[in-house]
Parts: C-alpha cells; sequence; structure tokens
C-alpha cells in the first residue's frame, strides 16, 4: 500500500480511505474511494466487497467474485479491468447486516469484557444519564442456570435490588424474559418495574395493567397441533420434555443425551414447517437448549422499543441479556445503548460489552445503585411512566 493511500489517526474509527486534490497539493477528504488493478476511483459507499468487469466475454472463476454486469461502479471501471469497493468500516457494516441474524456478524468489532476494575466508564455514562430504562433477562443473568426451569432461582437480594434500583429519580426497570410474566413477577417480586413475558408477547405494567401482543389469541389452535405431534414424535427421547406457556411452545433438551437433541431438533423443525405451510403464524426460536414456537414477529426487541417509547425521549437504554433471543434487543436498541452480554466466553454477538456471570452483573447493579443515589440530590425529578 502506498504510503499517502494509509488510513489517517484522524479518520473515524478507522473508516477507510480518503483523499482529495486542492491544486497542487494534498488534503484530506471524506470521499470513499476504490482501489482498482490500475489506480484509485471514487464511487458510492453503497455495496458491499465485490469486483466488477465491464469487459463482455466469459466471467472469472467465482472465487474472484467477478461480475459482468455494470451496476453501480461499472461506469468507474477501466475497460477489461476489476474493480474493488473497500467497506467503510462500522458504518458500512451495519448497513449491509441489518438483516442478518446476530451470528452472521457483530455489530461491535470488538465486545468488551467489563470487570469490578475496568468497568468504570461505563459505570459513570449510566450514572450520568439523565433517565435511565434498565432491561434485565431472567434465566443465566439474574438466575444461574439450572437444569430444569424451576429449579432457577435468582441471585440473594435481587428483589430488592431492582425494588431500589426502580425508586431511583428518573430510573425505569423491566424484567424481560422467555417465561410467563405472572411467573416473573413472582420470582422477582419488586414493586414499581415491568415485567415483560414470552419474549415480549405479554406485559405487566407496574399499574397492575396486563397487554397481550396482537392476535396472540388466535394462535392456540395452532399450538395444540403442534403439542399433540410433538407428543407423538418425542415420547421415546429421554430428557426431553415440552413446556406449554399457553402462548408458546418449549421443547426443553438440557438433561438429554446428544442423540436425543438432534432428533428433537429435527421434530420440532418438521412441525414447525408443516405448520407454517398451513398458514399458521409460528416461528422457531433456538436458545440454550430449546426449541420453542413462538408468534411470528413477537421478540424483545420490540418489547423493548415499546417500553421505552413510553419513557422520555432523551433515556439511555441498557440491556442484559445471557442467550440468543436477547440479541434482537441488542440489535435494536439505539446505538448509543449499554448492552452487555452475560457470557463466560467470547461469543458472537450485537452486545457492546460481556460480563462472565450473573454475580457480575448483580455487582455493576449495586455499583449504579450507589452511584445514582448520590447524584439523586441534584436530580429531583421523578420517573416518567
Amino acid at each position: 500500500m502506498r504510503r499517502e493511500f494509509a488510513p489517517r489517526w484522524h479518520e473515524p474509527r478507522g473508516q477507510g480511505i480518503r483523499r482529495c486534490q486542492a491544486g497542487s497539493r494534498w488534503c484530506f477528504g471524506v470521499k470513499p474511494l476504490y482501489r482498482g488493478r490500475t489506480g484509485i476511483r471514487r464511487g458510492l459507499a453503497s455495496q458491499s466487497l465485490r469486483r466488477r468487469r465491464t469487459r463482455p466475454g466469459p466471467a472469472r472463476s467465482a472465487q474472484y467474485g467477478c461480475v459482468r454486469t455494470k451496476g453501480p461502479h461499472g461506469g468507474a471501471a477501466r475497460h477489461g479491468r476489476s474493480q474493488q469497493h473497500l467497506p467503510l468500516g462500522r458504518q458500512d457494516r451495519e448497513r449491509h447486516g441489518q438483516n442478518c441474524g446476530a451470528q452472521a456478524f457483530r455489530r461491535h468489532a470488538v465486545t468488551e469484557l467489563l470487570t469490578p476494575g475496568s468497568w468504570s466508564h461505563v459505570l459513570a455514562a449510566l450514572a450520568r444519564a439523565p433517565a435511565l430504562f434498565c432491561f434485565l433477562d431472567y434465566d443465566g443473568t439474574l438466575a444461574p442456570i439450572a437444569p430444569r426451569p424451576e429449579a432457577a432461582r435468582p441471585l440473594p437480594g435481587t428483589a430488592d435490588l431492582l425494588g431500589r434500583l426502580a425508586t431511583l429519580p428518573n430510573v425505569q426497570v423491566a424484567v424481560v424474559s422467555g417465561r410467563r410474566a405472572e411467573e416473573i413477577s413472582s420470582l422477582v417480586p419488586a414493586s414499581g418495574i415491568y415485567y415483560v413475558g414470552l419474549h415480549g408477547a405479554e406485559i405487566l405494567w407496574p399499574d397492575g395493567r396486563r397487554s397481550l401482543a396482537e392476535g396472540i389469541e388466535h394462535l392456540a389452535r395452532w399450538l395444540e397441533q403442534a403439542r399433540r405431534h410433538l407428543d407423538h414424535e418425542l415420547s421415546q427421547l429421554e430428557g426431553v420434555w415440552i413446556e406449554d406457556k399457553r402462548y408458546a411452545l418449549a421443547c426443553h433438551v438440557r438433561l438429554a443425551t446428544e442423540t436425543a437433541r438432534v432428533a428433537a431438533a429435527s421434530a420440532v423443525r418438521k412441525v414447525h414447517d408443516r405448520l407454517c405451510a398451513e398458514g399458521a403464524p409460528l416461528e422457531l426460536l433456538e436458545g440454550h437448549c430449546v426449541y420453542e414456537l413462538r408468534m411470528r414477529g413477537v421478540h424483545k426487541g420490540n418489547a423493548a422499543l415499546r417500553l421505552l417509547a413510553t419513557f422520555r425521549a432523551d433515556a439511555l437504554p441498557m440491556y442484559a441479556g445471557d442467550d440468543a433471543t436477547d440479541e434482537d434487543a441488542f440489535r435494536v436498541l439505539p446505538s448509543n445503548a449499554v448492552t452487555i452480554r452475560v457470557s463466560a466466553c467470547d461469543v458472537p454477538t450485537a452486545a457492546r460489552y460481556r460480563v462472565e456471570t450473573p454475580e457480575t452483573l448483580s455487582q455493576l447493579l449495586k455499583a449504579l445503585v450507589e452511584a445514582r443515589s448520590s447524584t439523586a440530590g441534584s436530580s429531583p425529578q421523578t420517573n416518567g411512566q
């Protein structure tokens, strides 16, 4: 790479190579450049990495990605030459990844590991925010993972901690889970917080109201058919069991052998495909040792956005979760949101930060309560609904 084409320190997030020419002197501008075999051409930063060829004739082998269509860059390519578009960093990556799954891309190039000795900057941002909305998953986040759902219990003092956080000025708290909302409210009883159940299909509001996703009542007959099919297909698989959540159906395989897990996954997918072909508004969700049939288009991200819209416009969202179901929220929340994946290892995620255990997250929440309590005197405003 020639020296004048190297990325410069002042380019935000190293987003590619830019230059412009003013008279006989070189200066830096904002024009994205395209590197070809014979030079550099300007063009639109609206396409992913590819090569283009404008000369008629046989296309090159697929490994070089050559295409003969002109496209947006066809006019910039020299006759018979290939032209390559260089992606311009995070903005380009988000543009092309917005419709992809969480496993297909990482919204943030590096997920930062948070520990008590390294989270001071995150804690300061949460404490300084004029308003804060905390969204917290339950299993694997507020409560350690257990072999069976009924055995999962929150860490000691969790309900009291969430209650203290919710009573702070300009702070709202919501527990978001795949369980029923009533079950979550009994496991983490605290006043003044939201309980979001079934990945957003139902919400218990702090004032006692209960709301359901539109059209979810019509899902009952499809789930009844799915239950009958799965009872027949999975009856001989040891360690596999079905949980009926009324508006969702979950197949748990945590206690099953690897062979039984594969067979259960195949059976659930077959039932899902069969019912969808008949018009069922279902989608298959694959989580930690669970395969769940739920209403299509309902997920934790949409629920978080709905609740966020009821709060202050300047509220900073914080979301912590440990499962693939939480990736929906990581992707759709605003770019300034503090998103935290709870995982012992560095897994592909759209979250900005990571903590290793629910215990570490609990320490962060306790530090957050103390930090915002110390500034509560200077912010006399009350919580908005």
